[in-house]
């Protein structure tokens, strides 16, 4: 998991890994964890995807477009 996001109350953590029983497709998950509350180490699942290259990519241009 890589840490993207990280304030003083939250952190969130995504990881892209490749589905094995389905060639050429990735799972992305991204997950939260909440510093503050009751268990700080919890991760809760926050969006999850899996998809090929062209789905992929037209995921990464939306970021992209977002951050520019």
């Amino acid at each position: 998991m890589t840490i993207f996001y990280k304030s003083n109350s939250l952190v969130l953590h995504a990881d892209v890994k490749p589905v094995e029983a389905l060639p050429g497709q990735h799972h992305l998950k991204i997950q939260s964890q909440l510093l503050h509350s009751k268990n700080p180490d919890e991760r809760r699942d926050v969006f999850a995807f899996t998809g090929g290259g062209e789905s992929l990519r037209l995921l990464g241009d939306i970021l992209h477009k977002a951050a520019s």
